[in-house]
């Protein structure tokens, strides 16, 4: 598109319209736009000085989310790639970073160089333009992010600037200039996070991080993004007065229970139908009714989005098929992955893998996932109902259920638990057999038992599933 930018630079202009508008607050500091905007050029310059320019991989660790967001924006302006520690350290194989920065403490590993107090000033003038590089693309790589591995072994997408600000403009009802005061729940190094932070500053908003809950009211914060995870561990139980405007839940489908209890602290409650490789592609806006029972109404944003049998052609309402969206802004695939790139991207649409049905409120139900089908030498099983029947026993903290590696346990479907403190496990192996008798059928159920420190999961909550089947392998052979 003609009218793409530079992420830096259309931050710049940003802070020089709201010179004086808060873009960070924290429990322990706030930032204007002025002194975030020096903070980026200021990284910039001691990246320069330590050999980073355009083309080079900034590899990235910190918690602080101020060092995340200021070489997020340095790099940008430099035209260099940044991938966070976390995203590398899951994919080390597929990105060869020429530079490393942690935040004060202990570096991760050798050859970090600490970015210290001395990078919060430079001999820059506050007012000092920073010119990027003319030769700077900006349909190159730039942020590279793994996914979320629910599905299976993470892949690692690279998003260029341009499909960034398509994302960032795109957003804009959401992020109104300087009216909303956001707050998102996700870790700041984390995809959900940044992408939603570079639309703050382009857009001309505030955002919050790590403040409690019951003082959001105070920091003016009207707009709160996470997953409904984060949402069941944070929220449920916290009643915020006044109530905040909004909450958009995305990264997993959000349970009515759960919606309900939102409405106690939020006047609207939004279920986003999102995805690092396509954005946020449908609204599913919940309404919770006089008796306190939740009826969710479907709302197309920007995207297409449809729900297709095995053919490709469109399911009725009411029929399960498979999700798929197109927008302007998909990734461009998975990097040195073939297989997946075949998978899911396709005829300029993407797959999520997700299984969905329309319902008569046009509202996008998801039942599973293409992935969550466990093949059982000819018996399929859905592995999420069975997930739910393994977390429903009373005594079971978490739990689900996988296919065993093993050659010589062949179609042996499993069940992994974390026991509630002082559970014994033979009562629940019990309850558990006593639940699967009672819900499948015997070619379904898990025939093992197996007890887990806890179950791997993503930052949005999901099971991965994969890293339960590692953790199973290194149990049984050391």
């Amino acid at each position: 598109m003609g009218n793409d930018k530079n992420i830096g630079v259309a931050f710049l202009e940003a802070a020089a319209r709201n010179p004086d508008l808060l873009a960070i607050v924290t429990a322990d500091y706030m930032l204007n736009y002025t002194q975030l905007a020096r903070l980026a050029k200021s990284y910039a310059r001691n990246m320069q000085i330590r050999g980073v320019k355009n083309g080079s991989t900034v590899l990235v660790e910190t918690t602080d989310v101020t060092v995340a967001m200021a070489t997020v924006l340095a790099t940008a302006l430099l035209g260099a790639r940044w991938i966070s520690y976390r995203s590398y350290n899951t994919l080390s194989d597929l990105v060869i970073p020429t530079h490393r920065f942690c935040a004060l403490g202990t570096p991760p590993g050798p050859g970090f160089v600490t970015i210290d107090r001395s990078w919060d000033t430079s001999d820059l003038p506050i007012d000092a333009p920073f010119v990027p590089d003319a030769e700077i693309s900006l349909d190159v790589p730039w942020l590279y992010v793994a996914t979320s591995g629910t599905t299976g072994r993470p892949k690692l997408i690279g998003m260029g600037q341009s499909t960034i600000y398509r994302r960032s403009i795109i957003v804009a009802d959401d992020y109104r200039e300087r009216e909303t005061v956001c707050c998102c729940l996700f870790d700041c190094v984390a995809f959900p996070f940044v992408t939603r932070a570079i639309a703050t500053f382009v857009n001309g908003c505030t955002l919050v991080y790590g403040i409690d809950p019951r003082h959001w009211p105070r920091a003016g914060v009207n707009l709160v993004m996470c997953s409904p995870s984060h949402a069941g561990q944070i929220l449920a139980d916290v009643q915020i007065r006044p109530k905040i405007r909004e909450i958009h839940l995305a990264g997993a489908r959000l349970p009515d229970a759960l919606a309900a209890r939102l409405f106690d602290s939020f006047e609207t409650v939004i279920d986003l139908y999102a995805s690092s490789e396509s954005n946020r592609s449908y609204k599913n806006i919940k309404r919770r009714n006089a008796d306190g029972t939740v009826t969710t109404i479907g709302q197309p944003l920007d995207s297409q989005v449809q729900i297709v049998d095995a053919d490709g052609g469109p399911c009725p309402q009411g029929v399960e098929g498979i999700v798929r969206v197109k927008n302007p802004y998909l990734a461009t695939g998975y990097l040195n992955n073939p297989t997946a790139q075949r998978a899911s991207f396709r005829d300029g649409w993407f797959y999520p893998g997700d299984i969905a049905y329309w319902s008569p409120e046009n509202a996008l139900v998801t039942v599973s996932r293409t992935d969550d089908v466990i093949n059982l030498g000819g018996v399929k099983v859905n592995a999420v109902m069975i997930d739910g029947l393994i977390q429903s026993v009373d005594g079971v903290a978490d739990g689900l259920c996988f296919r065993s590696p093993f050659e010589h346990e062949p179609n042996l479907l499993m069940c992994a638990i974390v026991p509630a403190e002082g559970q014994a496990l033979a009562t629940l192996s019990d309850q558990l057999s006593a639940t699967f008798e009672k819900h499948l059928k015997p070619a379904e159920r898990p025939k093992r038992v197996v007890v887990m420190d806890a179950i791997p999961r993503a930052h949005d909550g999901g099971a991965q599933r994969w890293l339960c089947v590692q953790k199973y392998e290194k149990m049984h052979t050391g």
